[in-house]
């Protein structure tokens, strides 16, 4: 007789595979867009990984092996050139708008 497996235990096999894909796309996805941006001698941050590859920070925030994989010592700028980074991408944004004496907002 064959034993079937009992509800309880197989409740979220699923969930827990759909997860571990979308994981997998994640990493696959980030390292896409590092080895781009490295090619192309530009910084690798934040706006630059969801410029080339849609990917918001918080989509690799929240995997460890992602977030990994962004912060290595040769992705971290100093924090004067990360300053002029962000200035230069906010400055070239065509998302900016001027709300009167309340300046620039993104």
């Amino acid at each position: 007789m064959t034993e079937t497996p009992s509800p309880a235990k197989d409740r979220y096999v699923h969930l827990r595979a759909h997860a571990a894909r979308q994981k997998q796309a994640t990493l696959d996805r980030l390292n896409q867009a590092i080895t781009h941006l490295e090619q192309e001698k530009r910084p690798v941050t934040t706006f630059t990984i969801k410029e080339v590859s849609g990917l918001d920070y918080m989509a690799y925030y929240r995997n460890a092996e992602a977030l990994a994989l962004f912060s290595p010592p040769q992705h971290l700028l100093t924090q004067g050139a990360a300053e002029k980074a962000v200035e230069a991408e906010r400055r070239d944004s065509p998302l900016l708008w001027t709300t009167g004496n309340h300046g620039l907002i993104a």
